[in-house]
């Protein structure tokens, strides 16, 4: 996948990624600067080769997390089914909201 594909339609890059697989190098590549990766699996490898100036440089946050318990797991389950998902542009005067599903 190309960089400019995983940076996402805004070209900058995504708040929060959630990598449960263990692919830092595209999932980093995808996270904005300033914007956390959520690590939650290794499936793929457990060492991962990852370029730490452009870690450090980006500003990244890493956060590594298990699913937590089975209540835990409920309470995202229902949290989730109320959320919504605000678009952010500075170039928009509205601000759209979707119902995440």
């Amino acid at each position: 996948m190309t960089t400019s594909r995983l940076r996402g339609r805004s070209g900058r890059g995504f708040d929060v990624v959630l990598d449960p697989v263990g692919t830092w190098g595209s999932s980093l590549a995808a996270v904005r600067p300033g914007g956390r990766l959520v690590v939650l699996g290794a499936s793929r490898g457990e060492r991962v080769a990852l370029d730490i100036r452009a870690f450090y440089f980006g500003q990244f946050d890493l956060l590594g997390t298990t699913m937590g318990s089975p209540r835990d797991f409920a309470g995202l389950l229902r949290f989730l089914d109320g959320a919504t998902c605000r678009r952010r542009s500075f170039r928009e005067k509205r601000d759209p909201v979707w119902k995440v599903r």
